[in-house]
């Protein structure tokens, strides 16, 4: 990992959100951190949420030095 690649960096990425919806709420993730979800009554609830979640992942990734995976250039 460069040492240029801080939190920041890593929010400003396009990564492109996946949303489906289940019941009545609706499911966020991103496709490179399918475990990493954020859930909502509508669209943009969930996006917020999965936003506060993948922070937590970049910070705790950041604090143990494991790797952050970026977003994918293709995609099938």
């Amino acid at each position: 990992m460069e040492k240029n690649r801080d939190k920041a960096y890593y929010l400003n990425l396009n990564y492109i959100p996946l949303i489906k919806k289940e019941d009545d709420y609706f499911i966020a993730y991103y496709y490179e951190y399918p475990y990493v979800v954020g859930t909502g009554e509508n669209e943009i609830e969930a996006l917020f949420d999965l936003r506060d979640a993948f922070e937590s992942v970049i910070d705790v990734s950041l604090s143990y030095g494991d790797p952050i995976i970026e977003p994918s250039k293709r995609r099938k």
